[in-house]
């Protein structure tokens, strides 16, 4: 039988003895720690975690592979009942024994990012923890945050500010730049998706950055143990030699007084030679570009090109994407050849150079190429480490808490098994490293061996929507169409989910919200295409130019909120960031307006409905719209503008209010408003009621056809030289009268039919049409002619009847010939009275004829009857000819008969006489004559007389006289006269300073007179046929002549009696100087010449 009692005994004392054996071994690390390869330092105190073993990573960054700084630490206490929480985020530091001192150790500072409790057993436990860097925090914030105006300098900066006192981080960071200017301002760049670390590792690649962490100690404080500060840098300038510069390459196992390299190899890429990049920005219509080439000595077979499109203006300026082209191509070319080592060198950092020796390639090279060949830069390194623990309390370690090296991804050597009992084959420390020749620029890599990025930006598929904001007013917008939206996931005091940003305002729903955005319109040309920009408050919606976040554009907007039922309005009126409740202007709904459709329609209704800027928000005020009514069987077509009710409808016509569709209105086209209107064409116009069938798939249908007025009017001009021939044939004919086909009036129509006829062709010249009608058909799409009007005509043309009507005055001037035909009869009548005034002559002419049923009045001919009053016939200054083919009947029915001539009357018939002259009386016959009365008287002389007519003169023109202060005319002075046709005369004032009288006719004409051997007078004066004239006067004077004094004196033309009463103004430019009535002599105010104006000017009317 077994004694299990002794076999238990057996295996407790040796238990017991590995205990002992360890404990002895741990106690070591207390006071004797200085004598070990790794110290670790906590807060809670140097005496309870003791290290056991460490792999530290370091390297330059940004870099997506590995971490550029992390510590995986295994450590032991004799605590099992440690909190994380005591550790999470606190700051530790491990040190590390060199080769150069046992007191100044190399720090490794960072905060503990996660703490676990691997095991414990027999009073011991084993602890791991991961430690990074102080960045490595900002891994934990995912954001979303535009940056406005900032340099890539700025915008790191301003993050890192966020993490500024947060705890125990204290974060420390320095810029080694070689010119901070060459970061220019971004106008904007979005974090969107990301955290604050993948940001800017993304940022900080992109534009060539690179970086590493420098560590420093201190024991001594245990609220900080030291701290890791980020240097920031973008040349090899910034790099520091090792602490050991010059680092030899040894065989493995040597055993040497120095850190050394043991393993080193190169390690070679295919990678391109030149980069091509280029982008195109819309606000230089052009592409930004640039081009890299590195040095011919690739040693490759052959060049590799790359070219590069980084997608839309992603370059500020052409400087821009050169620099940025350069550190492309510099990444490309650091990864073609590296270096890949191994050694026991505990110095070995990132950013730091030594120099290789004893290595037999690397010293020929020296040799035969000299300079600086042999000089690294160490790009990362990764430290593995355990503490110089006995192989027996190790043992012990592996029996109470298993193996610690496969925890850190340990490996052997080959050959070498786990060592057992006493042995340990496993080395204290070593170093793998990577490293690039000092003289190649350091650039962090931008894509992996198959060209994908290592930092893409975030893609945006699909659209967004987003906010409308500016400053205050309803639209906000630039020269260029752009606005400034903001973004529903941005955050602050105006954002839309109302969320705050502890870092700031950066949705303060105002012009600061973004940058400017593109408006994607229908069309877009130079100088044409369609503007429709968003307003404040609108929801619309975004693009992303190539899925890039930096790139939105508004490709449309959105209507949003709950539309009212039945009625116009929003039931959401608003809501937050200044959002407007916005529902369609046109919608289907149920409601009928009495017997009228109403809301009561299928969404019939489309086109555009703009808002009045002050009712942008509301949607309330006045609009204009393009109404598209496709009701079936009720085509519309609307425009329409309430700026006193302006409206063009189209089709089937009818009243709409809003979205409602109520009476009807007719049918064809309706232009109407309430304040001014005008038609305007400038090669001519045509209203027509003729129809046209076919529309404009048809030649019937050109709407410049003017056959039917051309053949009316051709046919009237017949009529007027038929009649005009006749009128001449019967001697109703003025003097120097042209012939019928040369009359003013048959010219004119001619001309007016002739420019009827002409053609537009598709080269825009002008030309006759055929001389059937004017109608030249046009072929081929476009191309041949079309009828036109060959002037600026403006014709009205009825199938039926046109009429003119007003309540008030209607006028019908021409500056030329007036024509007034009709195929049969012509009205003019006039309730009260009716004036003819012609300054040449009148011709009245009647053929007399009619046919029966044609004519109101049959008895033609000519009649003037006045039904009561007056007939007074006139010859003012000329002979009156009465003459008929047979009987004159002069009658008063009732009063008398009166013959009168200031000469001779002679009165003739039948071969007989009687002539009264000079107060004699003469009778006369060839046959008898004979006296019947049935008294007869003879008495002594005697006279009569009959009243007298005196005829007024009518000659338009004016006088004016000058004189001087002392009442003396300028008589006999030289006056120039200038017409406005250009003409001029030379004329004397007469005895009285007067110039000759000047006819101007029926027209207001202003004529120019300047004395021309007297002092320096200007004179204008405009007359006026209606009236006696208004002179209006300028003086232009000599300064030298002080005796002279102006004033004006009017005088009627045909009397020389002065005019009194006539209003006048004198007018220094426009300002008045006098206001007031010539006096009693016709005279205005007399003015010294020392004391009026240089330009003086005088207007005068009755």
């Amino acid at each position: 039988m077994t004694d299990l009692s002794g076999i238990q005994s057996a295996l407790a004392g040796a238990a017991h003895n590995l205990i002992d054996s360890l404990l002895g071994d741990l106690l070591s690390f207390g006071p004797n720690q200085h004598t070990r390869l790794l110290r670790l330092h906590t807060p809670l105190g140097s005496d309870v975690l003791l290290a056991e073993r460490a792999q530290i990573t370091e390297g330059i960054g940004p870099r997506q592979t590995q971490p550029a700084y992390a510590i995986d630490l295994l450590a032991l206490s004799t605590k099992a009942d440690i909190q994380p929480t005591d550790l999470i985020g606190q700051p530790v530091l491990l040190e590390l024994l060199t080769a150069n001192s046992t007191t100044q150790l190399r720090p490794f500072h960072g905060h503990v990012l996660a703490f676990e409790l691997l095991g414990s057993d027999g009073g011991y436990a084993r602890y791991r923890l991961q430690i990074g860097a102080w960045l490595d925090f900002l891994r934990h914030r995912t954001d979303a945050w535009i940056f406005q105006d900032q340099s890539v300098v700025e915008i790191t900066e301003s993050i890192f500010a966020d993490y500024a006192a947060q705890g125990a981080l204290q974060p420390k960071w320095r810029w080694d730049l070689k010119d901070a200017a060459a970061y220019p301002k971004l106008s904007t760049l979005s974090q969107h998706a990301e955290s604050d670390f993948d940001f800017l590792q993304r940022l900080w690649a992109a534009n060539g950055l690179f970086c590493w962490f420098e560590h420093s100690g201190d024991a001594a404080d245990t609220s900080t143990l030291g701290s890791h500060t980020l240097v920031i840098a973008d040349h090899n300038g910034a790099f520091q030699p090792n602490a050991q510069p010059r680092i030899r390459f040894t065989q493995a196992g040597a055993v040497m007084k120095e850190d050394s390299i043991t393993r080193w190899h190169g390690v070679r890429r295919v990678g391109a030679s030149t980069l091509h990049t280029a982008s195109f920005d819309y606000r230089s219509v052009s592409n930004h570009s640039g081009s890299a080439d590195v040095d011919a000595g690739h040693d490759q077979p052959m060049p590799p090109v790359h070219a590069d499109q980084p997608g839309a203006y992603a370059f500020e300026t052409p400087e821009e994407a050169q620099r940025l082209a350069t550190v492309y191509l510099q990444s490309l070319e650091a990864r073609r050849k590296q270096f890949e080592g191994r050694g026991t060198v505990r110095t070995l950092a990132p950013a730091t150079t030594f120099t290789l020796a004893d290595h037999s390639e690397h010293d020929l090279d020296l040799l035969n190429l000299g300079g600086d060949t042999s000089q690294f830069v160490v790009l990362n390194v990764v430290h593995r480490a355990r503490n110089n623990m006995s192989a027996d309390a190790k043992a012990g370690l592996q029996q109470l808490l298993g193996g610690a090296e496969h925890l850190l991804g340990g490996e052997h050597a080959p050959g070498q098994g786990r060592a057992a009992g006493n042995t340990s084959t496993e080395p204290l420390y070593e170093a793998r490293f990577e490293a690039q020749r000092a003289a190649i620029a350091v650039r962090p890599a931008l894509t992996d061996d198959s060209g994908a990025l290592l930092h893409p930006k975030p893609t945006v598929w699909g659209t967004q929507t987003a906010l409308v904001v500016g400053l205050d007013g309803p639209i906000h917008t630039d020269r260029d169409g752009r606005v400034k939206v903001q973004f529903h996931w941005q955050r602050g005091a105006g954002s839309s989910h109302r969320l705050d940003h502890n870092a700031g305002d950066n949705a303060p729903a105002s012009d600061a919200s973004g940058t400017w955005v593109r408006v994607a319109q229908d069309w877009a040309g130079a100088n044409w295409g369609s503007a429709f920009i968003p307003r404040l408050g609108q929801e619309v919606v975004i693009a992303f130019v190539e899925g890039d976040i930096d790139r939105p554009v508004v490709v449309g907007a959105a209507y949003n909120g709950q539309g009212s039922d039945n009625a116009q309005g929003n039931v959401v009126a608003g809501g937050a960031a200044n959002a407007t409740g916005n529902a369609a202007a046109w919608f289907p709904g149920s409601t009928r307006q009495g017997e009228q459709e109403g809301h009561a329609h299928n969404a019939t209704l489309s086109g555009f409905k703009s808002q009045s800027l002050d009712a942008s928000q509301a949607g309330g005020g006045a609009y204009n719209q393009l109404v598209l009514d496709d009701t079936p069987g009720q085509g519309r077509v609307l425009a329409h503008t309430t700026q006193s009710q302006t409206w063009l409808q189209i089709g089937h016509l009818l009243q709409q209010n809003d979205n409602q569709r109520l009476a009807q209105r007719g049918h064809g086209l309706e232009l109407h408003t309430q304040a001014w209107g005008a038609l305007r064409a400038g090669s001519g116009m045509h209203l027509s009621t003729h129809a046209r069938r076919g529309g404009t798939s048809s030649t019937q249908g050109q709407p410049t056809n003017t056959r039917e007025a051309q053949s009316q009017l051709q046919s009237h001009a017949e009529l007027v030289k038929a009649l005009s021939e006749n009128a001449q044939t019967q001697l109703a004919k003025l003097p120097n009268e042209a012939a019928p086909d040369k009359l003013p009036v048959q010219l004119a129509m001619q001309a007016t039919v002739t420019a009827l006829k002409g053609t537009e062709s598709s080269g825009g010249e002008s030309g006759n049409a055929n001389e059937d009608g004017g109608e030249v058909i046009a072929i081929d799409g476009g191309h041949g002619s079309i009828p036109a009007m060959d002037r600026p005509d403006l014709l009205l043309s009825a199938a039926a009847d046109i009429s003119s009507a007003t309540p008030a005055h209607s006028v019908l001037s021409a500056g030329q010939n007036t024509t007034v035909t009709a195929g049969q009869d012509t009205n003019l009548l006039s309730q009260r009275h009716a004036a003819w005034a012609v300054k040449d002559g009148i011709s009245l002419f009647t053929r007399g004829e009619a046919k029966d049923g044609q004519r109101a009045v049959q008895d033609v001919g000519m009649k003037l009857h006045a039904a009561s009053g007056n007939v007074n016939v006139q010859a003012q200054s000329d002979a009156f000819t009465l003459t008929a083919e047979k009987a004159v009947d002069i009658q008063s029915t009732a009063a008398n008969i009166t013959i009168s001539a200031p000469e001779k009357i002679l009165l003739n018939g039948g071969g007989g006489y009687i002539k009264i002259e000079g107060g004699n009386i003469e009778v006369g016959t060839s046959g008898n004559a004979s006296f019947l009365a049935s008294m007869k008287e003879l008495t002594g002389g005697g006279s009569a007389s009959a009243p007298t007519i005196a005829f007024p003169h009518t000659e338009h023109d004016g006088q004016l006289a000058l004189r001087r202060s002392d009442g003396r005319a300028f008589a006999g002075a030289k006056v120039k006269i200038y017409r406005e046709d250009g003409s001029t005369s030379v004329a004397t004032l007469d005895s009285r300073g007067r110039i000759p009288r000047i006819d101007t006719g029926t027209q207001m004409e202003s004529i120019q007179v300047r004395l021309i051997d007297h002092e320096t007078w200007h004179i204008d004066e405009d007359f006026q046929a209606a009236s006696t004239n208004a002179p209006c006067c300028a003086h232009e004077h000599d300064d030298d002549d002080d005796e002279l004094v102006q004033y004006f004196e009017v005088v009627n033309a045909n009397t020389g009696e002065p005019i009194q009463g006539m209003k006048y103004k004198l007018l220094d430019g426009d300002t008045p100087l006098i206001d007031g009535a010539v006096m009693q002599r016709g005279q205005t105010i007399q003015m010294p010449i020392n004391q009026h104006p240089d330009e003086l000017t005088i207007v005068m009317w009755q």
